[in-house]
């Protein structure tokens, strides 16, 4: 279980002031009409956003220390809602890229397999040479799933996960993050029935 405290925290100056306690066993689900609000609050975990006012703690631990201990990529799994790939590099230059930066000397033996059974868990099919501007942007948001989970997050933060999705990529997200909900700590952004009812044990609305 990870506790996050959100303290007189403000994501701008004409938002209301914000003091909750979010807990991830192993996830929360934030529920709001303000979905510019929730997703300021997951982009202020990063250290984004110069707007936002107050301290978040995860565990007792502000935010800004947390970050600086160890590869942001380790600690939070940022998925966008539109999900981000850089253009000018191919799809999977965008994926292998941070990876090797992470994992180092390693990367080069594991990146292809741990790739593979990703892509398979998704039922992803795609040309990895392509550029992100030649796929669809619901490909990119799976992709940028992928890129998260390759480094074994201890959060993943997810921005409203359906959005950009067919019906039949939200059937797959949803098995697959049902599949790692067990393990794997998340707070979701998310007005989707199938997130807000059931899915997690604690929710909160902002």
């Amino acid at each position: 279980m990870i506790r996050i405290e959100l303290k007189n925290f403000k994501t701008r100056a004409e938002a209301p002031v914000l003091n909750r306690e979010l807990i991830l066993d192993p996830v929360c689900v934030i529920r709001t009409e303000d979905n510019d609000l929730a997703s300021s609050v997951l982009t202020a975990m990063l250290g984004m956003g110069r707007e936002h006012s107050g301290e978040i703690l995860i565990d007792g631990i502000a935010v800004q220390e947390l970050i600086l201990s160890e590869p942001l990529p380790r600690i939070f799994g940022y998925v966008f809602a539109h999900g981000i790939m850089l253009a000018n590099l191919s799809l999977r230059e965008n994926l292998l890229l941070p990876y090797k930066l992470i994992k180092d000397n390693s990367a080069d033996d594991t990146f292809e397999d741990e790739l593979a059974i990703w892509m398979e868990r998704f039922e992803l099919i795609v040309d990895l040479n392509l550029r992100p501007s030649m796929v669809k942007p619901s490909v990119i948001k799976i992709l940028s799933l992928i890129r998260a989970m390759l480094f074994n997050p201890r959060i993943l933060l997810l921005d409203d996960p359906y959005y950009l999705l067919d019906q039949k990529q939200r059937r797959r997200i949803l098995t697959v993050l049902s599949e790692l909900r067990s393990t794997q700590h998340m707070l979701i952004n998310s007005s989707d029935d199938d997130f807000c009812i059931g899915f997690a044990k604690h929710s909160v609305e902002l």
